[in-house]
């Protein structure tokens, strides 16, 4: 899941609040005695429904698909970065941005927003949601059963 939590911060980032965890995490191929293959899936409050798999023992990828009703975007950080596909279209177009340094935007951002007195885009709080993501599904997983994020927050 340290790979892993990439993906689930991008997932609470467009869907919203993850209410309900089922996971299954496991090692299967590593030395270090480590989880190297993680499978979960998120339901959102909003009804939503995301997957996210992560592991150490395939070649690198990094990859986001968000499936919607009038379209789908699909994210490649390696290959074909942003595209979108809207309803009735046969393909995908690409979507220009401008490149940025992903290892140093939160940092940049925090330096920002004390120089400036606001609130940085993520704040500790908002950090802890996607830490609480992961701990609820190596329970899921250890346990054999959906988990309520509210039960990992402490609000069951």
């Amino acid at each position: 899941m340290q790979i892993g939590i990439h993906q689930i911060d991008n997932l609470l980032y467009l869907l919203g609040e993850a209410r309900e965890l089922t996971a299954y995490v496991d090692r299967l191929e590593t030395e270090p005695d480590i989880e190297d293959v993680t499978t979960l899936l998120m339901r959102f409050e909003s009804g939503a429904i995301g997957y996210v798999a992560s592991n150490y023992i395939s070649p690198r990828r990094f990859e986001l698909t968000v499936h919607g009703t009038r379209g789908n975007a699909f994210f490649d950080m390696d290959n074909d970065g942003l595209r979108l596909q809207r309803t009735g279209e046969s393909e995908p177009s690409s979507i220009a941005f401008p490149p940025a340094d992903h290892l140093l935007a939160k940092p940049e951002d925090f330096a920002d927003a004390v120089a400036e007195g606001r609130k940085p885009e993520v704040d500790g709080t908002d950090a802890l949601n996607p830490l609480a993501v992961v701990l609820g599904a190596a329970q899921s997983s250890r346990e054999g059963r959906s988990i309520p994020l509210a039960e990992i927050l402490g609000q069951a």
